[in-house]
C-alpha cells in the first residue's frame, strides 16, 4: 500500500509553459513513480488526505500558484529519498510529503 502522498507545486515564475511538462518527468525520475498532473491545487482539499489538513497548512500550499495549465503534480509512494527530493528539483519550489495520521 502506498502511504505517502507527494504534492509538488510547479514554480510560479516559470518562463516557458513547456517547463511545466518537463517537471513531470523530473519528479517521476526522483520518485521512481508515476506523477499525476494537477490542474487546480485548490480542488484537492475536498478529498482525503488533503481534507484533513489544518487551515494554516492549506494557506501555505495555495499561495504563489503557477498560473499555467498545470499547477503541480501528485504521486503516491511507499518510500521517498528526502535527499534527492530536496536537492534535485529544478522546476519545483515547494514539495509536500503528506503522511496519513494514525487515528
Amino acid at each position: 500500500m502506498k502511504d505517502l502522498t507527494i504534492l509538488a507545486k510547479v514554480k510560479f515564475d516559470l518562463r516557458d509553459p513547456d517547463e511545466a511538462y518537463f517537471a513531470r518527468y523530473e519528479l517521476e525520475s526522483i520518485l521512481d513513480a508515476e506523477a499525476k498532473p494537477i490542474k487546480t491545487i485548490a480542488a484537492l482539499f475536498r478529498h482525503y488526505p488533503f481534507s484533513e489538513l489544518e487551515e494554516d497548512v492549506i494557506h501555505l500550499i495555495t499561495r504563489h500558484l503557477y498560473l499555467g495549465e498545470i499547477q503541480g503534480y501528485m504521486a503516491k509512494v511507499d518510500f521517498v529519498d528526502i535527499d534527492k527530493l530536496v536537492s534535485r528539483p529544478a522546476f519545483f519550489r515547494e514539495i509536500y510529503v503528506i503522511v496519513p495520521s494514525a487515528r
